[in-house]
């Protein structure tokens, strides 16, 4: 009854992550089309009217363009995230056990792209003029979610190793 419960959760958090990738490549195509119109306004010389802001910066297209390739990158990194946690419950909706050694790869994926994702998004805040101490909050967040990620890497890492030594045994 546990094992059939577990496997249904999974599918259904395995969908729901099908769902949000979806989106983050929906995300990232328009955060992509913003981009290059952008670049095509500001390549055939454009003009805006003077005055406008965007973001507290005077806009042009070009700032509008690098803004939005930000965001595809940003959008990029969270798709990966979430294809590593589709793989991961994927596999348990299918019956396979958490702890194996396809988990902690995942796991070891998802917190390397935590972590790249918090070294890439500190030189996009400084440039978008962000407070530090949001900055500082935010890096902090991020490194910590990198080391949960990896944290559990090991313990999975750990229940492989306990697994097969069970196995072995019967």
């Amino acid at each position: 009854m546990k094992i059939l419960t577990l496997r249904r959760a999974s599918r259904i958090i395995s969908v729901l992550l099908l769902a949000g990738r979806i989106l983050m490549l929906l995300g990232i195509g328009a955060a992509g089309i913003v981009a290059l119109t952008s670049l095509v306004n500001q390549w055939s010389g454009r003009q805006l009217s003077s005055g406008a802001l965007l973001l507290g910066h005077p806009f042009s297209f070009g700032f509008l363009a690098a803004l939005a390739a930000s965001l595809a990158v940003l959008l990029g990194f969270w798709f990966l995230l979430l294809t590593y946690a589709q793989r991961i419950f994927s596999s348990m909706a299918c019956g396979n056990t958490p702890f194996s050694p396809h988990t902690a790869v995942c796991l070891r994926k998802m917190a390397l792209c935590q972590l790249t994702l918090c070294v890439v998004e500190i030189p996009l805040s400084l440039w978008l003029s962000m407070e530090l101490q949001k900055l500082l909050a935010n890096a902090i967040k991020g490194l910590f979610f990198a080391f949960l990620f990896f944290c559990a890497c090991l313990i999975f890492q750990y229940g492989c190793a306990l697994q097969q030594e069970v196995d072995e045994i019967l």
